[in-house]
C-alpha cells in the first residue's frame, strides 16, 4: 500500500504499479471533490424594489471548480446594525432575487460556489440600496390610482342613467301624443231641462275639434236651444 500525495482536486490518474519490472497493473482513479478555490466574478446588480434585490454573476473559472458545482451561497449583510445572513440557491443558476428586504436599506453582498463544500466568497463585494417604499407618508400611488378609476366609472354610469331618463321621457311623450292622435273618449253629456240623460257617445279628436258628435251636430244645437231658454 502505498498514498500518493499532492494530488489534484477532482481529477482523473491513471496508475500503474510493476513488480520486478514484467508484470503491470493499473487502475483509473479520481480523486474526491473538494470546495472550489475560486469565487464567482464580476457581481452586478440587475434590479432592485423597496423590498428585493436581485443579482447575478459570473461562474468560476473552470480550473478552479475542483468538482461538480451544485449552487451557490449569497451572503446579505445590513450595513446599518452589520447582521448578517446567508442564502443558498441550488443548480447552474447565476442569477438570484433577494427577498424580504426593508425599504431605503443599503445592504452588502457576496457570491460564493460550492460543491461539497463552499469555496470562497467575491473578492469585491457589492452594495446595493433598496428603493423607498412608496406607501409610506400615505402616497399610496396604487390606492390614488384605484380612486381615480372608481370616479371615472361613478361619472359614466351617472351619465349613462341621465341618457336612459331623457330617453324614456322623450319615448313617454311621443307615445302619449300618439294616443290623442288615434284614440277616441267617452263623453257623457245630460240636459238638465230634460227628464231623461243622452246616451254615452264615443267622440274622436277630430269630432271635438270641429264640434261635432256621432249623432250630427246634436251637441251644438243643444247648446243653443239651452240659450234660448235662459
Amino acid at each position: 500500500m502505498y498514498m500518493i500525495p499532492a494530488l489534484e482536486e477532482y481529477t482523473e490518474y491513471n496508475i500503474t504499479v510493476c513488480i520486478n519490472d514484467s508484470t503491470c497493473a493499473f487502475s483509473i482513479v479520481t480523486t474526491n471533490q473538494a470546495a472550489p478555490s475560486a469565487a464567482p466574478e464580476e457581481i452586478k446588480l440587475k434590479e432592485k424594489s423597496s423590498t428585493s434585490i436581485t443579482i447575478m454573476w459570473s461562474p468560476v473559472p473552470c480550473d478552479h471548480h475542483n468538482g461538480n458545482i451544485t449552487g451557490y451561497v449569497v451572503m446579505l449583510k445590513k450595513l446599518d446594525n452589520g447582521v448578517s445572513r446567508s442564502l443558498t440557491t441550488r443548480g447552474s443558476t447565476m442569477e438570484y432575487m433577494i427577498p424580504g428586504l426593508e425599504p431605503s436599506t443599503e445592504y452588502e453582498i457576496q457570491v460564493a460556489a460550492f460543491t461539497i463544500a463552499a469555496g470562497p466568497f467575491t473578492n469585491d463585494s457589492l452594495l446595493a440600496s433598496t428603493l423607498a417604499d412608496t406607501r409610506e407618508g400615505g402616497s399610496d400611488v396604487g390606492g390614488v390610482v384605484a380612486g381615480v378609476i372608481v370616479s371615472v366609472l361613478f361619472l359614466i354610469g351617472a351619465t349613462l342613467c341621465i341618457i336612459a331618463a331623457i330617453w324614456l321621457m322623450r319615448r313617454k311623450k311621443s307615445t302619449l301624443k300618439g294616443l290623442f292622435s288615434m284614440g277616441h273618449f267617452k263623453v257623457t253629456h245630460k240636459r238638465r231641462t230634460s227628464p231623461h240623460s243622452r246616451d254615452i257617445q264615443d267622440i274622436s279628436l277630430d269630432q271635438l275639434s270641429t264640434g261635432e258628435s256621432l249623432a250630427g251636430g246634436e251637441l251644438s244645437s243643444e247648446k243653443d236651444e239651452l240659450k234660448r231658454r235662459r
